[in-house]
């Protein structure tokens, strides 16, 4: 999820992954894939970033998690 700001100053939590496209005109509008939009302050090169960093941090997870010895699992109760 990415957070931003929706025009009004209220924040929106947006899944990186069904971002279908980020225009600018006088607003920045975030369209999801299914076509909801969403208008808000942050300029595209924010927005961008913000999903980049987002999909970096899965990745750096992921790679923990292929690292760590697992622990094997407690009784069932």
């Amino acid at each position: 999820m990415i957070q931003l700001t929706r025009i009004d100053g209220t924040p929106v939590a947006l899944n990186a992954d069904l971002v279908e496209r980020v225009e600018t005109d006088e607003y920045t509008v975030v369209t999801l894939v299914e076509g909801t939009r969403y208008v808000v302050v942050e300029p595209t090169e924010v927005v961008i970033e913000r999903m980049v960093q987002f999909r970096a941090s899965i990745l750096v997870a992921a790679d923990h998690l292929a690292h760590t010895p697992q622990q094997p699992a407690g009784p069932r109760l």
